[in-house]
């Protein structure tokens, strides 16, 4: 199974919650793959750097992504910003969380790790699950 990873789920791990933990100790030792798109990077350095954590540990939490075949990092294309931009007309959501949302359905994704509530809508009409904790 596939899931996808909103800058919610980046900043979990930097910040070594326990569920987050599991989870990509579950994707790197199962069957599931997690798709990172580019565009969390933005958030996750942002709020890194504005918490004093640095680049190092942004650095840091990037390459132990880039370890495991099974966590890709995607990256925004043509195609994608014309889906993602139709994504947040209909449902008013920001471009980066939109940017998420159609990254998600172009990997066919069944769980988007997330608990920005812009996904709730997206999520209740398409077979993509929000899941938080």
């Amino acid at each position: 199974m596939n899931l996808c990873a909103d800058s919610w789920f980046l900043i979990k791990l930097s910040e070594n919650d326990t569920t987050a933990m599991e989870t990509i100790k579950q994707v790197t030792q199962g069957k599931d793959r997690l798709i990172v798109p580019s565009v969390t990077l933005v958030e996750l350095t942002r709020k890194m750097i504005r918490d004093g954590s640095g680049l190092e540990n942004v650095d840091k939490l990037l390459g132990s992504l880039r370890t495991s075949s099974k966590i890709t990092v995607t990256s925004l294309d043509e195609e994608l910003a014309v889906s993602s931009g139709k994504i947040s007309a209909e449902y008013s959501m920001p471009s980066i969380d939109s940017i998420v949302a159609a990254t998600a359905l172009r990997t066919e994704c069944r769980v988007l790790l997330s608990k920005d509530t812009h996904f709730d809508r997206f999520s209740k009409s398409t077979e993509i699950k929000k899941q938080c904790w």
